[in-house]
């Protein structure tokens, strides 16, 4: 027990996986019709009912256009 490499010691070189981070979902917006062209929105994530994280989205012609501050 306790060897090397055991525990959580190496855990800053551990890389990121995708539930470290929030997901966005394009598909449902296009289902929510919401990439229409010159649409904006914000995105926000919540936890408990308080927002964790917000996305500014505006939709383009030919791109989506995802502004954030951190």
């Amino acid at each position: 027990m306790g060897g090397s490499g055991s525990g959580r010691q190496w855990y800053f070189a551990t890389k990121n996986t995708t539930n470290d981070h929030w997901a966005l979902d394009v598909r449902r917006w296009q289902r929510d019709g919401l990439l229409t062209s010159g649409h904006w929105f914000v995105w926000q994530w919540t936890r408990n009912g308080e927002t964790v994280a917000s996305i500014q989205v505006r939709a383009e012609s030919d791109r989506v256009i995802l502004s954030y501050r951190h």
